[in-house]
């Protein structure tokens, strides 16, 4: 009985982590299903293949998505938010206009595939907690062309050259 129990609780783990698969070696998983884009590749600089991206403090995060947009927008928008305990909290980028030093030039055609790239300061200030970031890149209508959940943990570098010896 035991042996059935700890083979269902691996299979469950292995669902759960399977819904954060990305192809590219990232953890991440889809939040829109309005058809308004899809998200082809995400990558997060320094993530590696970990199942939880570790984001150092005191450093900036880079994130790369690819994505085909399936309706015009004269612009793009990023919303960020920090998923803790079930709670969105806002995680506002420095640079929300997604026009701007995206490497995405507005306005936005239909079937064309894009790649919008950005950083974000991970403040030395911030807990070092696991959190989910929702990134979203909303139209010119505030609807989700793209929207990503990627499972994080927030570490001190001190910490991590702490595990690394």
């Amino acid at each position: 009985m035991t042996r059935t129990m700890d083979c269902f609780v691996g299979a469950a783990f292995l669902a759960v982590l399977s819904m954060f698969a990305g192809v590219d070696g990232v953890s991440w998983k889809s939040c829109d299903d309005s058809g308004r884009g899809k998200v082809l590749n995400v990558t997060v600089g320094g993530c590696g293949t970990d199942p939880i991206c570790n984001l150092k403090k005191g450093t900036n995060a880079t994130i790369a998505v690819g994505f085909q947009i399936n309706e015009d927008s004269k612009t793009a928008k990023a919303v960020v938010h920090g998923i803790v305990e079930h709670i969105p909290v806002p995680f506002p980028p420095e640079q929300p206009d997604g026009c701007k030093d995206s490497g995405l030039n507005c306005p936005l055609t239909k079937g064309t595939t894009y790649v919008y790239t950005t950083s974000i300061f991970i403040k030395k200030e911030y807990p070092s907690i696991k959190l989910v970031v929702k990134w979203e890149l909303q139209d010119d209508s505030s609807k989700d062309i793209f929207c990503i959940l990627i499972p994080v943990a927030l570490t001190d570098i001190s910490n991590m050259n702490n595990q690394i010896l």
